[in-house]
């Protein structure tokens, strides 16, 4: 479900255009593949910095339009300073917080009041997308079937092998 939550938590409610600068947090620590091969921007480890907000102005010297969030603590209180007035915020995860005892305390939210930044948590099992992306998952999953082996018995067989898709048992509740 992790790549349904960052689609919908990406284009439902961050909703980017072209020229606005998105900054994504995440627990991967992989920034050589982040910039070499997936062709990002930049890329940094945040637990190699030891002056945040600095590390973040200089990525983005202007502003932030977007921050998609999956790690917490303190780098969503350095980036809350740096988001731009109306910039939008999608909280998918706090990941450095989960084995805490005591999850970091965020000192900067009077800077969503203050910018008036939306922020916004997302769970994929909560989003009116999951139906729509199950479907289309099912229309590639067909359209690929049938334009490699144009025939309705590998269908079958895949349907064989993984059992009947039932689409409420797709409605994202537990």
């Amino acid at each position: 479900m992790a790549g349904i939550n960052a689609y919908v938590g990406f284009y439902e409610i961050c909703s980017p255009k072209k020229v606005e600068l998105v900054f994504i947090s995440t627990a991967s620590g992989v920034v050589d593949l982040l910039k070499n091969i997936l062709g990002f921007d930049d890329a940094f480890n945040y637990n190699e910095e030891s002056y945040l907000n600095e590390a973040i102005k200089g990525y983005f010297p202007e502003w932030i339009d977007i921050y998609f969030e999956t790690v917490g603590g303190k780098i969503l209180d350095a980036v809350l300073p740096n988001i731009r007035p109306h910039g939008r915020i999608t909280a998918c995860g706090t990941i450095s917080q989960y084995d805490e005892e005591e999850p970091d305390a965020t000192h900067n939210l009077m800077y969503v009041i203050v910018k008036k930044i939306q922020m916004q948590g997302s769970s994929s099992s909560t989003t009116s997308l999951l139906k729509e992306l199950r479907l289309r998952q099912l229309l590639w999953l067909d359209t690929f079937l049938v334009a490699m082996w144009e025939s309705n018995l590998f269908l079958w067989l895949v349907i064989d092998q993984f059992g009947p898709i039932d689409l409420d048992l797709m409605d994202g509740e537990d």
